[in-house]
């Protein structure tokens, strides 16, 4: 998901909900959001990988910040 789909999303719901994030697709569990974070995502297939956060990125790397990640409190 892009970050304009997730605005479109956002704009079509009341802004005092709370946000909910899934442990997994098949909705095992569940945590509210705790912290919002940018970084660089690096996949290794096409459902997992790492995330290098902008304060650990090197100053010269070539690579652009591409990604926001969200974290549950759990």
């Amino acid at each position: 998901m892009k970050v304009k789909d997730l605005i479109k999303t956002l704009q079509t719901v009341d802004p005092e909900y709370d946000i909910i994030l899934g442990k997994d697709s098949e909705g095992n569990d569940y945590s509210p959001l705790s912290t919002i974070v940018i970084g660089r995502y690096l996949p290794e297939s096409t459902y997992h990988g790492y995330v290098e956060f902008e304060d650990d990125m090197d100053e010269d790397s070539d690579s652009p910040i591409d990604s926001i990640v969200l974290f549950p409190i759990n």
